[in-house]
Order: structure tokens, then sequence, then C-alpha cells
């Protein structure tokens, strides 16, 4: 029996973790220190040392990334809940720190497979689950009902119920990025059959995607197979898309509009329109408070806050008070953070936070471009929208999943001797 080598165990942990990210983040915590302590390993066996993190830019702009949001912890008066938060954050500064992501295109490919079929198993799962509640005794025989009272937004195909652990908003990124994944392998499949197949996946993917229900993560993906189209088809595939995608839209509409969550947007803009201010009002307090949120923790900030931030450790509570200063009651009963990355950045470490987090996205979009990688632009293209719409680094799992995919998908094979 040939030995398994120590990178084939290296690469084996970064396929794990890839696997338990839309499993739990609590499991891919596991996974991250076996990948830990993988790396350090693999690093020094191979004696890799510190230039992998200096191979990459991408290395250095996280790790000062991290340092500022710790820098802003002495300024902070609540220093307890801001060093819960940078312990949250950890994933910024020790996976380019204490990895190496020596990782070749065919080990790249592997892992994303390994992601793809994780994803859609726990899609499978979530569907069944559904299914099965949505199963009632009548009669004598069981009913199946799509729609049921009993479940927040009237059915448990939708929303939190449907991917309960996760949020809505996150699990409909891990699939959009799995969709990603899977456009990439069509582009390269050479046979008809495997190519009918990736596309059968692929609608199974945005499927599962609508059922979230998140607003967010429908734009996401409204965005990236926009791009994604222009990438993949000639120009005959592109007219033949164009004309498909519009006879596909209103009917996707239809099926929308039966969504309470996505109800909340027709309904918004319609209100609007008929300059309803009793609707309007009520749904910026409730349904789409980002509307109102945004603009006034904006305008709650001092000169001082704007230049230095004020900690990540009071950043939340500067949200609370802005919403009581100005009657947002929901917002701060339910001690909304704010949805929104760059705010949440600017008010925690002010101008420098986030000006280094806009290069880490700006920098990321020109190595797109001068190594042309539309992979890594359309994983771009997911975290700057979703960035807009969720404070992503203030979860652990929202973390992990961006930390992890750029390291990997911006990597360069380090150790070309090492099998």
């Amino acid at each position: 029996m040939k030995n398994i080598s120590l990178k084939t165990i290296y690469l084996f942990s970064l396929a794990l973790l890839a696997i338990t990210i839309p499993i739990h983040f609590r499991v891919s915590l596991y996974a991250l220190a076996f990948v830990i302590v993988m790396g350090i390993i693999y690093n020094i066996t191979s004696k890799i040392y510190f230039k992998g993190i200096l191979s990459n830019k991408f290395n250095i702009l996280l790790i000062l990334f991290w340092v500022i949001n710790l820098i802003s912890l002495s300024y902070s008066a609540d220093l307890s809940y801001g060093l819960n938060k940078i312990f949250r954050m950890a994933s910024i500064f020790i996976l380019p720190l204490f990895i190496t992501f020596d990782v070749d295109s065919k080990n790249k490919r592997k892992i994303a497979i390994a992601y793809i079929a994780s994803v859609t198993l726990v899609l499978v799962f979530f569907l069944l689950r559904a299914f099965y509640h949505s199963l009632t005794m009548e009669n004598g025989d069981y009913v199946f009902n799509f729609h049921n009272n009993i479940t927040s937004y009237g059915s448990f195909f939708y929303y939190q119920e449907f991917v309960n652990p996760h949020h809505p908003s996150y699990f409909a990124m891990y699939l959009t990025l799995a969709t990603v994944f899977v456009l990439k392998f069509y582009k390269e499949a050479n046979s008809v059959k495997n190519k009918i197949l990736l596309i059968v996946l692929s609608l199974f993917l945005i499927a599962g995607v609508v059922l979230t229900s998140s607003r967010a993560g429908l734009l996401t993906l409204v965005i990236v197979l926009s791009v994604a189209m222009f990438w993949l088809l000639n120009q005959r595939g592109k007219i033949v898309g164009l004309i498909s995608a519009l006879l596909i839209i209103p009917v996707a509409l239809y099926y929308l509009s039966d969504n309470p969550r996505f109800k909340t947007i027709t309904t918004y803009v319609k209100a609007s329109v008929e300059n309803n201010t009793q609707i309007k009002d009520e749904y910026e307090s409730l349904g789409i408070i980002r509307v109102k949120m945004w603009p006034i923790i904006l305008k709650d900030l001092n000169i001082k806050e704007i230049l230095l931030g004020v900690g990540l450790g009071d950043a939340n509570q500067r949200f609370i008070q802005a919403y009581k200063n100005n009657n947002l009651e929901y917002a701060a009963a339910t001690e909304l953070n704010a949805h929104n990355q760059y705010i949440q950045t600017l008010v925690s470490t002010g101008i420098l936070g986030l000006l280094l987090l806009l290069t880490i996205i700006g920098y990321g979009f020109w190595f797109v471009y001068i190594n042309r990688d539309m992979l890594l632009f359309l994983f771009f293209t997911i975290i700057s929208v979703n960035f807009i719409f969720e404070s992503m680094l203030e979860r652990v799992f929202g973390v992990l999943f961006f930390v992890f995919f750029l390291l990997i998908l911006s990597s360069k094979p380090q150790n070309k001797k090492m099998d």
C-alpha cells in the first residue's frame, strides 16, 4: 500500500473544511483546527515558512485588516464584547498567517467538487425536512401542504424554517458559489451528457437560492448569472439566453409574488409609486428597515467617529443608540447591526478600516483583471454585493467563507517538489 504523503493529508484538510462550511459553523471550527495543524506542519516540513504569506498580497491585506480591528479595542468601552468579536474574526488573521494555500488548479477542482457535493446534500436534506414537516394527517391519510400558517413566512420551504440552522442570506451565498463552480465545470465539459447533468445541477442549486427567500441572495444570483451567461455562451448562445431570460422572468416574478419575503419589495414599490405613506413607513420600519437604518447610522456619526470609529466593542451599541434617537423601535429592540459590512467597518474602525476593506475588494477586482480569472471575479461579485446587505464579518461562518475561498481561489503552487 502506497504511503499517504503529508501534502495529501494537508489537501484533504482543506477539502474537509470546504465540506463543513455548508453544514454548520461549529463543525467547521473542528475542521479549521485540523487545517491549522496540518498547515503549520506542512509549512515547516516543506520549508515554505513565511514565503507563502508574502507570495499572496491578500494575506498581508487580511492580516492588516484584523490588526486594525484589534487596535480599535484600545478605545472600546465594552472590551469584553470587543474581544468576543475579534475572536469571531480570528480566521482573517489565522488562515493567512499560518496556512500556505499551496494548491494547484487540479486540487482546486477537487476542493470545489467536495464543496458542491456538500452544498447539494445539505440542500437535499432541507428539502426532505421541509416536505416532512409539510405533511399533515387528514382523515387517516397524509396530505402535503406547501403552505402552512404555523410558519413565519407561510411555508416550511421558505426562509429561516427552510435553512435552519443557517442564516438564509448566507446559505444563499453558499448555493450561489456552488452554482458558479458548476458553471465553470460546464464550460470545461466536453461531452453533451456531462453538460446536461451540470445544467440540471445548476438549476437545482438556483432553485435552492429562491427557496432561501433571501432578497440579497436573489439579487446576487441575478447579477452572477447575468455575468456568467456572457462568460459561458458564444454570440448565438447569448441571444438564445437573452430570449429565454425574457420568457422565464415573468414566470419567475409570478412565482416570487407568492413568497411573503419578496412580496415586501413589490408592496413597498407600489406604495412608493402611489405615495401611500402609511404602508411605506410601515415597511421601512420592519420589512425594508435598511432603507432607514443606513442614513440614520451615518448622519449620527461625528468627525472623530468617522476618522477613528467608535471601536470594535462599541459599534453595535452605537447603532442601537442611533435607532433610539430616531425612533426606529424595531431595530433598537432587536439590536440590529448595520446589515452592511462597509458601514459596520466604518463605525467600528473609522475611515482607515473602511479604506483597507475597500482595498481588499478593489485589489481583488484588479487581481481578477490582470489574471483574467472569471471564477474569482464572480466570487468577489458575490462578496461585494452581500457586503452591502449583511455585516458578514460579524459572524464566524461569514468570516470563514470569505477568507477561505478568497485564499483558495487566489492561491498559486508554492512547492512543486513536495507531493
